[in-house]
């Protein structure tokens, strides 16, 4: 598992491992002990994707890892490497898909968490796993404490003019997938803080106001998680459901 392969690697190691990686980290909130411990983590993940060839993990959290792989999903999204946090298999196959289609930044996960009608925008928040280059510069990235061990990353999500957000779910063969474009907002600091310096993105959809997408994801049967990605991949994901039978839900 990865917690033996984690304890194989010495302090000193995790040390080297962790100054390494300061170029990609945020500032740090969490005690030394959290952070040696994200760095051999994110040894021994990178140990076991080399042994297995694997493409990309769902890492099982809440409530008995919680924060535990968050560090190491960041670090590893920027190196097109996907770990989702929620345990998530759809998830981790649709943030896979999704970087096939295009290498030019990380997806983002997240959960609608606001819906604000008189501004136009879905808040998507999450605490988090997401890749710090996905903030307008990495000294807006806060690595904070979450339980006695582990760790949640805080990025205020950049502007970006054209996305696409989708959700992925399904079973037995009978699969489908939600996906839509739009673009992201500024997050000002103020807005971060009152959301708990965790990842937070303003979502816009293209051709709906946030009630309706929240309404047409519910009445199709998908929930709240989401996965953004920056560029519009319509087109693609359309070829992709045509030729693997998945009924896509699009607005």
């Amino acid at each position: 598992s990865v917690f033996k392969e984690a304890e194989k690697i010495s302090e000193a190691d995790a040390a080297r491992t962790l100054e390494e990686l300061k170029t990609r980290t945020g500032q740090i909130k969490c005690s030394e002990k959290v952070m040696l411990q994200s760095a051999k983590m994110y040894m021994a993940t990178k140990s076991l994707i080399e042994e297995y060839k694997l493409d990309g993990v769902a890492a099982e959290c809440y409530p008995c890892y919680g924060g535990l792989m968050n560090q190491v999903a960041s670090w590893l999204a920027d190196e097109g490497f996907i770990v989702d946090t929620e345990g998530d298999i759809a998830h981790t196959v649709l943030q896979f898909i999704l970087n096939l289609l295009s290498e030019n930044t990380p997806c983002v996960l997240g959960e609608t968490s606001e819906v604000n009608n008189e501004q136009n925008y879905l808040a998507v928040c999450h605490e988090g796993s997401s890749p710090s280059s996905m903030a307008a510069s990495l000294d807006k990235v806060v690595v904070n404490p979450s339980g006695e061990t582990g760790s949640f990353v805080g990025v205020p999500v950049k502007q970006m003019d054209k996305v696409t957000f989708a959700d992925f779910q399904g079973a037995d063969g009978k699969y489908q997938l939600f996906a839509a474009t739009g673009s992201t907002l500024p997050v000002s600091h103020e807005e971060w803080i009152e959301a708990g310096e965790k990842m937070v993105m303003k979502l816009r959809s293209d051709s709906m106001s946030p009630a309706c997408v929240i309404d047409k994801m519910i009445s199709e049967g998908f929930h709240h998680h989401i996965v953004v990605k920056e560029g519009d991949l319509m087109e693609q994901l359309k070829v992709i459901c045509e030729f693997a039978d998945i009924k896509l839900v699009s607005i």
